[in-house]
């Protein structure tokens, strides 16, 4: 927004932001770009409407701390082992997969929270996957 020319300072394009996320415009804006992408806007207003995998299973922290860093990289790799990305282009794309972060950099975890949930209809990659986010 300030590259824009729209807003002068953080907290004026903060402020810009959240008034067009209160009053619907952002919501609206969202819907266009679906819809200029030849996708189905409905899906906006309902979540449901999304593929849904077999499998949601959670992943808790095994040791309390901080979240130092998130490689989005390695995160990426995760999900397509998952079926969430493609390893070679004739690679079909689960779009039910994938992972979900509970917990962001900096933030402070005990033993037993949550960091994530995958979502898989593979049992057998699961675990793979809860290792390699631990």
């Amino acid at each position: 927004l300030i590259c824009g020319n729209k807003a002068k300072s953080f907290e004026e394009g903060k402020a810009l932001l959240l008034e067009n996320i209160n009053n619907g415009k952002g919501l609206k804006k969202l819907k266009e770009f679906v819809k200029a992408q030849f996708g189905d806007a409905s899906f906006v207003d309902d979540a449901n409407k999304f593929p849904k995998a077999k499998h949601i299973v959670e992943v808790k922290s095994t040791q309390s701390g901080i979240i130092s860093k998130i490689n989005a990289e390695e995160f990426g790799l995760i999900a397509m082992e998952l079926g969430a990305g493609r390893e070679t282009k004739e690679s079909i794309i689960d779009l039910s997969v994938g992972i979900v972060l509970n917990k962001k950099r900096g933030e402070e975890v005990k033993e037993g929270d949550i960091l994530a949930y995958i979502h898989s209809n593979d049992e057998s990659n699961i675990e793979k996957a809860k290792n390699d986010i631990i």
